[in-house]
């Protein structure tokens, strides 16, 4: 606060002086860094207030009034100290600034000051797989569109167990990876990435969920005579979509005459037709 005097000539040779304060008061924005959609609240803290204030919010130079595009203002009015004013955004899709503008009741002729708080808005993507019994599989958790000189933190649970040993990639171009590698599954499991922003802390967290589905996969094998066409085959149950199924031969060549059959109750055939001209010693053939 700092005071000054006024003086006033009454007569000539008199004059009267008088305090005039002049308060200052500060206004500091805290930003956030959420996922898509992710419903946040940005606010403004106003300290060193000695009276009442109005608080206002524009957005794209509109006054935010009650509930208007998934807005909501805080309370209008503030009282004297520290006091913190909040916008609550529903469902951000996009980054955007947002003014918190405080004017004095007690003072009306006070200057109308003006602060913008920012958000900024990070995509984040994640594929299901689909694993065979007993197998290893690596799921990841891609975050885009991070915020220039902004860092997020990445973890991953199984949901009632955090994982340990995931691998998360360095941020570039504003992308930053997570990979997480399970070993020896034996049935259907749900882990969960979750997402924060390392530089606004207050931020809030995003998570996305990404299914691993366990198949098996039971092979037909065949006695049959030489010089004999054959089909053979391979038997996948427990799909929840279609597969694509290769054929190949003990030296590794991928051969063409094979078929991935329709998914049909969680399960699919291919098969292999085998000419009688390669049915002339005994063979192992590779489904995958």
């Amino acid at each position: 606060k700092q005071w000054y005097q006024r003086r006033v000539a009454i007569t000539a040779g008199a004059e009267v002086t008088a305090d005039v304060a002049l308060n200052v008061y500060t206004v500091t924005p805290q930003n956030r860094e959420v996922g898509t959609g992710t419903q946040t609240t940005l606010s403004c803290v106003i300290d060193g207030l000695t009276q009442a204030v109005s608080v206002s919010w524009k957005h794209d130079g509109e006054e935010v009034t009650g509930n208007s595009a998934g807005l909501t203002a805080g309370s209008g009015t503030y009282g004297s100290g520290s006091q913190t004013a909040t916008l609550e955004i529903s469902s951000p899709t996009q980054n955007g600034n947002y003014t918190c503008e405080v004017t004095s009741g007690q003072y009306p002729d006070s200057n109308t000051s003006s602060t913008v708080a920012e958000l900024y808005i990070y995509a984040v993507t994640a594929g299901n797989k689909e694993v065979k019994r007993g197998s290893s599989a690596t799921i990841y958790c891609t975050v885009s569109d991070i915020q220039t000189g902004s860092e997020v933190s990445v973890s991953w649970t199984d949901g009632v167990n955090q994982q340990d040993g995931f691998v998360e990639g360095s941020l570039l171009d504003g992308v930053q990876n997570s990979t997480l590698t399970v070993v020896g599954l034996e049935s259907d499991v749900v882990y969960t990435c979750t997402v924060i922003s390392a530089s606004y802390s207050d931020s809030e967290s995003f998570s996305t969920e990404v299914a691993l589905n366990i198949f098996d996969v039971e092979s037909v094998d065949r006695d049959v005579k030489s010089g004999t066409d054959t089909i053979i085959s391979c038997i996948i149950t427990g799909l929840t979509q279609a597969s694509t199924v290769s054929w190949y031969d003990s030296t590794g060549l991928q051969l063409t005459s094979a078929t991935t059959g329709d998914l049909s109750n969680e399960e699919q055939i291919a098969t292999l037709e085998v000419a009688s001209d390669a049915v002339t010693s005994d063979a192992v053939y590779t489904c995958r």
